[in-house]
């Protein structure tokens, strides 16, 4: 069982890889399985098996960066007992830097509501199992909708035209708008 859940992996990865490249090129619009599949390798049937259409494929891409988001927000919760909402941002703004390819991709594949949804996903996970855990959950939904909104034009600036500011300045600067927040104290 084991050797097939590898060999499942190594297609994702291979269909993943291939419609990176792709995308590097065109928009997920103008991508369709055939050229996917050529390009990855892989032939219809075994897509198929797994996913529907190439964009199915790319939010799968975007799923997996909330999960590995998520996963580092609750080591470092787990290991410090708390996090702050500057370190939480932090994550996110260091994980964003680190796959600024990725990101880019996703910002020009994405609607903006698309986008703003994996935010306020990130977001609403964050701050509803560490730092406001207690906090008004009506406050959290509309701060979470505040920040994933403002935070697609944020990253995007910031990633594609290549601002000389690092994660860390980034996430003071974000976390900064937010320091007199009532919802944050």
């Amino acid at each position: 069982m084991a050797k097939e859940n590898q060999r499942v992996m190594v297609t994702k990865r291979l269909l993943k890889d291939g419609l990176f490249r792709l995308l590097e090129q065109k928009n997920i619009d103008k991508v369709n399985v055939t050229e996917l599949c050529k390009e990855s390798g892989i032939n219809r049937a075994t897509f198929y098996a797994h996913y529907g259409t190439p964009y199915d494929v790319l939010t799968e891409i975007e799923h997996k960066m909330i999960d590995e988001i998520m996963r580092e927000t609750e080591r470092l919760w787990k290991q410090r007992g708390s996090l702050d909402f500057r370190v939480s941002t932090e994550i996110m703004c260091q994980y964003f830097y680190d796959h600024a390819d990725v990101l880019r991709v996703l910002l020009r594949n994405f609607s903006g509501q698309d986008f703003a949804r994996m935010l306020n996903q990130t977001y609403q996970k964050i701050l509803d199992s560490s730092i406001l855990k207690d906090a008004d959950k009506d406050n959290i939904k509309l701060m979470t909708a505040y920040l994933a909104g403002g935070g697609i034009f944020l990253l995007s600036t910031w990633l594609s035209e290549d601002i000389q500011k690092s994660p860390q300045e980034t996430a003071r600067l974000i976390a900064s708008m937010f320091s007199d927040s009532a919802i944050l104290k």
